[in-house]
């Protein structure tokens, strides 16, 4: 039997109130949902249909969930974002637009009505949004992303390992198929997208409601850049090379602000009596070195990081030998 997403969203919000309740007690949750990946297309009017509000509603307001949503960032921008924050809106959930872009030739430009709109709504709701420093993305391979207008940098795939690192239309050339193809071939696989014009991050970056976020996993061989870089890269590109942010609004937005959006107690200040996570670097030389070539590299000019009131790396690729991370519980709503 095939699931509709409304139904797979109603099944994880029982889910969620059978099972998570008796693990999580008072501890508040967050809750993801990405519709780039999945169809979302039930709503009728104002009301999505299948998907049952009311249910998340009751689980929001019980388990003290947030709502983080990626909506589709192509064609459908604007109702994606509406959308996103009417399904907050009607369970009574904050909600973060997770990585806010505008993707692909056909949105490039489009900030300038995204983010008007996301301002507009942040005076009815709870809401911010985060974004990475670069103009390329990453996801699972897929076809359908395939336009050939845009590059797309192949990270991994089953069938062709030796294919990673390689740009599509190179070998989509060397196959004499269509990238469509080639990239149906490569399949399953992992790929970055340079999909984004530069303008469009540099709106999303400086606008007062934007966190910083590397939305990193090293899954892949040759994983994005943002690994590793994406907050030296904010130090060095828009604070010391370009002045479009200053220090403090950049140490900002990847420390109080994350920290306060999420609830998450004590952390991302200064401040006697909250938690030691502390990173000293050289504002002078502070850099991300990776790159989408060679993206596991560590970044120059950070010079020491204590993690819970521990050092925890001393530079230069120096990690200290004992760990201090914990679980990080988050503030009641």
């Amino acid at each position: 039997m095939k699931l509709s997403f409304a139904k797979i969203l109603s099944i994880a919000a029982m889910a969620a109130g059978a099972l998570l309740r008796p693990a999580v007690a008072a501890e508040p949750l967050l809750v993801a949902v990405d519709t780039a990946f999945v169809p979302f297309e039930f709503k009728q009017g104002d009301k999505y249909v299948g998907f049952d509000i009311d249910l998340w509603d009751a689980v929001a307001k019980d388990l003290k969930l947030d709502y983080k949503l990626q909506p589709m960032d192509f064609n459908g921008i604007l109702p994606a974002l509406q959308e996103a924050a009417l399904t907050a809106r009607q369970s009574g959930l904050p909600l973060v637009v997770s990585h806010h872009k505008c993707a692909g030739p056909a949105n490039w430009g489009r900030t300038r009505e995204t983010l008007p709109l996301i301002e507009q709504l942040a005076g009815g709701q709870e809401l911010a949004m985060d974004v990475y420093p670069y103009t390329a993305g990453s996801t699972v391979l897929r076809e359908d992303l395939v336009d050939g207008v845009i590059d797309i940098l192949i990270t991994s795939s089953q069938p062709h390992p030796e294919m990673g690192g390689r740009y599509i239309k190179d070998i989509a050339a060397e196959w004499g198929v269509s990238q469509q193809e080639a990239a149906v071939r490569l399949k399953p696989g992992n790929a970055c997208y340079f999909q984004m014009r530069q303008d469009d991050v540099d709106r999303v970056i400086t606008h007062p409601l934007s966190m910083i976020g590397s939305d990193g996993l090293p899954h892949d061989e040759r994983p994005h850049p943002r690994l590793w870089g994406a907050f030296p890269r904010v130090l060095a590109t828009y604070w010391r090379e370009r002045g479009m942010l200053a220090l403090e609004q950049a140490i900002h937005k990847m420390s109080g602000m994350s920290a306060r959006r999420f609830r998450i107690p004590e952390r991302g200040l200064l401040r006697e009596g909250y938690m030691a996570d502390v990173v000293v670097f050289d504002p002078r030389t502070v850099r991300d070195a990776a790159t989408f070539e060679q993206p596991r590299q560590f970044s120059e000019g950070i010079e020491r990081v204590w993690v819970n009131g521990v050092l925890s790396y001393t530079g230069a690729g120096h990690v200290a030998g004992q760990r201090a991370g914990r679980f990080v519980k988050r503030a009641s709503a």
